[in-house]
C-alpha cells in the first residue's frame, strides 16, 4: 500500500517537474541551457516543449555558412535561441546554443544576459578584460578575462563566449571607429567606456570530448 502511494506521488509529480525543466532559463557553463544538454535530441525538445517552440532550421554561422539546427521559441524575442546539432543524422547532440538579440530570459548566474553593459561585466568580473573591435565578422567578441571572475566561462576550455555591440550613432563617429577592425581592446579603454556597448550575442560551446 506504502508503495502504491508513492508511485502515485512520484507520477502526479512528473507534469511540474517537466514544466518547471520547460521553464528553466538558467544557462550553467559546462552543462547545460535550460533543458539543452549535451545528449539533447530535438525528438527530446519537442517532446518536452512541444513542436510550436522547436523549429527545424539551418542555423548561420557566419559569412555564408549554414548548419543544420532547430530555433527555440522563434516567435518570442525574449526566449528565441539557435541550436546547432553534431549529429545531423539524428539531429541530435548539439555543438553549440547560440543567443542574439537586445534581451533575453535565459541568463547565466551573476544576471549576465544580452543587454548586459561592459561596465556590469567588469563589476562582476572584478577587472578589466579585452573585447574585439567592432565592424567585422567578431565584432566586440571577449578575448580575455584577464584572470578576472567570470575567467570561469573560458575554462579549461572555452564554454561561453560574449560578443558585445554598441550603435554607430548617438556619439561622435571618431569614438565608435576608434575602437573598430580586427584588434584587441581593453574594455578601459575611454571610448569603449563612453559606448559602453551591451551583450548582443552569447555563444554556449559543449565539450567535444567523449562524443
Amino acid at each position: 500500500m506504502v508503495g502504491a502511494t508513492v508511485l502515485l506521488v512520484l507520477l502526479a509529480s512528473m507534469p511540474t517537474l517537466a514544466q518547471d525543466a520547460a521553464h528553466d532559463w538558467r544557462i550553467v557553463p559546462g552543462e547545460r541551457v535550460g533543458p539543452i544538454t549535451a545528449d539533447v535530441s530535438e525528438a527530446d525538445l519537442v517532446d518536452l516543449l512541444g513542436r510550436d517552440v522547436v523549429e527545424p532550421g539551418e542555423i548561420h554561422m557566419g559569412e555564408d555558412f549554414f548548419e543544420p539546427g532547430a530555433v527555440l521559441y522563434p516567435r518570442d524575442p525574449r526566449r528565441k535561441l539557435e541550436v546547432v546539432w553534431g549529429d545531423t543524422t539524428r539531429r541530435a547532440l548539439p555543438t553549440r546554443v547560440t543567443l542574439r538579440g537586445d534581451s533575453s530570459l535565459w541568463h547565466i548566474d551573476g544576471g549576465i544576459t544580452l543587454g548586459t553593459s561592459l561596465r556590469e561585466l567588469e563589476r562582476i568580473n572584478g577587472a578589466e578584460f579585452v573585447l574585439l573591435g567592432f565592424e567585422w565578422d567578431y565584432s566586440g567578441t571577449v578575448v580575455s578575462w584577464e584572470k578576472g571572475a567570470l575567467e570561469r566561462l573560458a575554462q579549461p576550455v572555452r564554454q561561453v563566449v560574449l560578443a558585445l555591440d554598441a550603435p554607430a550613432t548617438g556619439f561622435p563617429p571618431d569614438v565608435y571607429y576608434a575602437v573598430s577592425g580586427d584588434r584587441e581592446f581593453a574594455s578601459s579603454h575611454p571610448a569603449m567606456r563612453q559606448l559602453n556597448p551591451t551583450v548582443h550575442r552569447i555563444v554556449f560551446l559543449f565539450p567535444r570530448s567523449g562524443r
